[in-house]
């Protein structure tokens, strides 16, 4: 899966590895919906995990996208801005990545733009605490 990602997106696949059935990958943020699209049309269909890490110095989102039929995972990771950090929503390509994007959203603060539902999940919708993941 990792040549056939690389061949595809070489301009766009900052890093990448394999070990057993997963696929790492860090992409450009502007290749995220073709990336996406490319898996979903490979059997990718399952949205195992949307999530985000904050390192203290910057912000990453991460796909972690399951296929039942090849059985492997593709890992995607997505540098984006710690503040004010937008991404387009995957949640026309997976149904399933809406309340992963939204609880990113509201811990992390990513704006998840065309996102159908973009609102609080977690925390009460009066919360003017920040994003409480963010290490800040």
């Amino acid at each position: 899966m990792l040549a056939e990602l690389k061949e595809e997106f070489a301009d766009g696949v900052l890093e990448g590895s394999e070990e057993g059935n997963q696929t790492t990958l860090t992409i450009r943020p502007s290749l995220l919906l073709d990336v996406s699209q490319h898996i979903r049309g490979a059997g990718f269909e399952y949205p195992a995990d949307i999530t985000a890490v904050d390192d203290g110095e910057s912000l990453c989102a991460v796909y972690r996208i399951y296929s039942v039929e090849r059985n492997h995972h593709v890992v995607l990771k997505v540098p984006v801005a710690r503040k004010g950090g937008r991404l387009p929503t995957v949640s026309h390509i997976w149904k399933g990545a809406n309340w992963f994007e939204r609880e990113v959203f509201d811990l992390f603060g990513v704006v998840f733009e065309g996102h159908p539902d973009l609102r609080r999940i977690l925390l009460p919708a009066d919360w003017e605490g920040g994003h409480p993941l963010l290490k800040e």
